[in-house]
C-alpha cells in the first residue's frame, strides 16, 4: 500500500477507522450477513496499520466474549475486509498516555 500525503498539522493526530470484517461463520439462524467490527487507530499513518479494539467470541458460548486489542494491518487484512471508513481522530499524546483505555 503506497503511503498517502499527511497534510500539515495532521501529523499530531491519529485517524481512527471502523473496519468491517467478514464474519468466518454463517449462522443459518439469522441468514442476514453480516461482518465484524472494530475501532481502528492507525498509529502508522498513510499505511492502514494501527491497534485494532473488538470484542470476540460468542454470546451464548460458556466462554463467552472479551474484549481485545491486537495489531491490525490494512493490507494483510484485505481478503475479509468489507468497509474500512474514517470516523474520526483522537490526539497521538493522548492515545499514548492511556486515555485508550476508554475504547
Amino acid at each position: 500500500m503506497s503511503r498517502k500525503e499527511v497534510a500539515p498539522g495532521e501529523e499530531e493526530w491519529y485517524r481512527v477507522y471502523k473496519p468491517e470484517l467478514d464474519t468466518a461463520a454463517f449462522d443459518p439462524l439469522d441468514p442476514e450477513k453480516r461482518y465484524h467490527e472494530g475501532v481502528l487507530v492507525e498509529t502508522n499513518p498513510g499505511y492502514g496499520k494501527g491497534t485494532l479494539f473488538h470484542v470476540t467470541g460468542d454470546i451464548i458460548a460458556a466462554s463467552g466474549m472479551r474484549y481485545e486489542e491486537r495489531e491490525f494491518d490494512r493490507e494483510m487484512e484485505s481478503e475479509y475486509l468489507h468497509s474500512f471508513p474514517q470516523i474520526g481522530r483522537v490526539i497521538r499524546a493522548d492515545f499514548h498516555s492511556g486515555k485508550s483505555a476508554l475504547f
